[in-house]
Formats: C-alpha cells, sequence, structure tokens
C-alpha cells in the first residue's frame, strides 16, 4: 500500500490502464475458453542470411520458438519481451508484433482449452551475449532460415516462420 501511495498520478495511471487492458483479456479469454499468450520468433542478421533462434523443451523436448503466457498487469508486447528474456537468456533490440496468431489446443487439459499467441519477431544483436535461461529450456541455438525449418517439431510452425519471413530485416 505504501509503494502505490507514493508513485506519480502519472505512474498511476499508466498502471491502472495495463491493468484495465490485462482484465479485458482475461475476461474475453474465458468467454472463448481460451489462453492468451505470445509467440517469439528471434532472428539476428549474419553476413551470410537471418538466423533463427529455436528452442528445446525440456517437458515435451519439441524444438521451438520461444512462447509464453501473459501474466497479470502485462500486455502482449510486455509478455513478448519477457518471454524471450526468461526463455533464451538473450535481449533484444526490437520486438515487432506481427498480424498474425498461431493457435492450438492444450492436449494436456480434460476439457477443450485453446491458446491464440500474437507472434511477435524480435530483432537480436550479433553478439548478443546469452545469460541464463529457465529451467525448462534445454537449450537456445542459432540456425540457418532452411535449418529451422527444418528443426522445427510442429509443421504449422515453419508455415509460420514462411508467413512472417517479410518481418525479418
Amino acid at each position: 500500500w505504501f509503494r502505490i501511495k507514493h508513485i506519480s498520478s502519472r505512474a498511476k495511471e499508466t498502471q491502472n490502464m495495463k491493468l484495465i487492458s490485462f482484465a479485458h483479456i482475461i475476461l474475453d479469454s474465458l468467454r472463448k475458453r481460451s489462453l492468451p499468450g505470445v509467440l517469439i520468433i528471434p532472428y539476428r542478421i549474419t553476413a551470410q542470411e537471418r538466423d533463427i533462434l529455436l528452442i528445446k523443451s525440456k517437458h515435451s523436448g519439441a524444438v521451438t520458438f520461444p512462447s509464453g503466457h501473459i501474466d497479470m498487469g502485462e500486455s502482449f508486447e510486455d509478455a513478448a519481451w519477457r518471454e524471450f528474456y526468461e526463455e533464451t537468456g538473450i535481449r533484444c533490440d526490437t520486438c515487432i508484433c506481427t498480424k498474425h496468431t498461431y493457435s492450438f489446443i492444450y492436449p494436456q487439459f480434460p476439457i477443450k482449452i485453446q491458446s491464440y499467441q500474437k507472434v511477435f519477431v524480435a530483432k537480436v544483436p550479433t553478439k548478443a551475449k546469452k545469460e541464463k535461461h529457465e529451467n525448462n529450456v534445454l537449450w537456445a541455438r542459432w540456425f540457418s532460415y532452411t535449418e529451422a525449418l527444418e528443426k522445427l517439431s510442429y509443421p504449422e510452425l515453419g508455415s509460420m516462420l514462411r508467413a512472417v519471413r517479410r518481418y525479418l530485416v
């Protein structure tokens, strides 16, 4: 309570807007029986081409892109920045929301719950330093665009990578 009392009115207004935005996302999600999230397609520009960063999940063994849920008070963009860093230990230069959405049904839930993830592309500096990442990720590795298409565990993710290729500039 003490911290809230001493924040500026501008900061309070920003915090309130984030909470209202989050509440709208959650209410809409409950109505649709779906969970919102983010999928991040990280890339870097090298002398040869565009490299794509993939991760391997410790739980499923799937090779995929960093992704995750939205925390309370977060926007989709805030969640994309956070999830990317948590899962890779790398900070990106830019994180741009595309017009694409990736959707799937959670197989582990007894009732049908769908996840819809806004797709972001994250430009990573060529010599970005990797810090420690989450324990639920076995590895985070760079692959050429072609190799990434071959390594992805789900064909839909390959289609998504092709769909966002124009953003990788």
